[in-house]
């Protein structure tokens, strides 16, 4: 089974504004995940990743998901949630029942000093690695 967000754009007479794609491409429980993404912002992320687990996802007012991501996410469900939601105070509620160990994430607003121009790479699983080529490229849009 294979969750996404799509990918679509919005014109407007001043700019163009694209959302991105992310699509849970491999999963062995929570402890394996590997999420493809273009071009995608953390909310969309943690969408796709919310689909495939089946936990609830909300975000307040007051977050911005303006990091864009690029090429391939993997670790363990909470190590990908934490790699994307970095920028941003968040809250994961865990729960024994739910298979994926989680029930709801909550993104609250971005962290003072987070941030605000492009930030280049973000690694995937390993965050002392330097050399690995399954990392993921993220932007500020």
């Amino acid at each position: 089974m294979a969750a996404g967000a799509g990918f679509f754009c919005l014109s407007t007479p001043a700019d163009i504004v694209c959302a991105g794609e992310a699509r849970v491409v491999e999963a062995t429980g929570p402890n394996r995940v590997v999420v493809e993404v273009n071009h995608a912002n953390s909310y969309e992320i943690v969408q796709a990743l919310a689909l495939y687990f089946q936990f609830a996802f909300q975000r307040s007012s007051a977050a911005t998901g303006t990091i864009r991501f690029n090429g391939r996410l993997q670790g363990s469900l909470q190590q990908v949630l934490v790699q994307v939601l970095g920028d941003n105070d968040f809250i994961i509620v865990h729960a024994t029942e739910k298979t994926s160990g989680i029930s709801r994430v909550i993104i609250l607003e971005r962290k003072p000093g987070a941030p605000a121009a492009e930030v280049g790479e973000s690694t995937t699983s390993d965050p002392a690695s330097t050399g690995n080529p399954n990392r993921a490229q993220h932007r500020q849009r």
